[in-house]
């Protein structure tokens, strides 16, 4: 409890809702950071697949969100 995250789960939601990747940071740093928050939101009120999906591609700078064919949920190579 001591070092834990003594934010409410709303709040969790809302943080990971409003992240976005910094211009500069690498893509593997900016991961573990998405994943780090989402994984502080208890599975029973995760919001559902498709919206993590799209959070996560709106979290992206321009330059990358190009690459991500939405619909199919992909990389665009």
């Amino acid at each position: 409890m001591q070092f834990g995250d003594d934010r409410n789960i709303a709040s969790l939601i809302n943080d990971l809702s409003n992240l976005k990747a910094n211009p500069d940071e690498k893509i593997k740093y900016f991961n573990s950071r998405f994943n780090k928050l989402l994984n502080k939101i208890p599975a029973t009120t995760k919001p559902v697949v498709d919206v993590q999906i799209e959070w996560y591609i709106s979290s992206l700078p321009s330059n990358i969100e190009i690459f991500v064919d939405r619909a199919n949920k992909a990389i665009v190579v």
